[in-house]
């Protein structure tokens, strides 16, 4: 009678050769988690800048998106949003004050954000302040060869999503 099953060796092989492939999708894997991450920030942001432009409509005020700071990764320049945004009411009487703040979003990853204005104001009729504005989301984990993504807001206040680093 003859037993049934593998052997040690027959097993051992079969695992190298597993490893081996394991060790070649790795990488692959990395780039489209890393991608997935600059995508949700991406969206998260798109969605933030509808529900102010909302939030403007319905409180009748102006709101404004502007920087977070204070996280490890973000750089001194004002158009660094690295660590997130704030929405915050816009009035004349209490700038800067806590109690205007209506949402903050930070960024959990060391992700590059990078914008061409340093806050965007949503009018209390809609309408954005800055046209052409731009968030560039990058990888600070360059030797994965992630590509940028960009959320375009246009001059109509038409927010697109693309690739890239350029609103076209």
């Amino acid at each position: 009678m003859f037993a049934r099953g593998f052997t040690l060796p027959e097993l051992l092989v079969a695992l190298a050769i597993l490893a081996t492939l394991a060790s070649f999708a790795t990488p692959a894997w990395q780039a489209v988690a890393e991608r997935q991450r600059l995508e949700v920030l991406r969206d998260q942001l798109q969605a933030d800048l509808q529900t102010a432009r909302i939030r403007a409509l319905q409180l009748g005020q102006a709101v404004r998106l502007s920087k977070l700071t204070g996280c490890a990764w973000t750089t001194a320049a004002l158009t660094d949003w690295s660590c997130g945004w704030k929405m915050e009411l816009v009035d004349g009487k209490s700038p800067n004050n806590a109690s205007n703040v209506l949402l903050s979003t930070a960024n959990p990853t060391p992700a590059q954000i990078t914008t061409t204005s340093m806050a965007v104001t949503i009018s209390a009729r809609g309408d954005v302040s800055s046209v052409g504005e731009r968030y560039v989301f990058k990888s600070r984990s360059v030797h994965l060869g992630v590509a940028s993504v960009l959320l375009c807001i246009n001059n109509a206040g038409r927010i697109r999503k693309l690739t890239g680093e350029v609103c076209s």
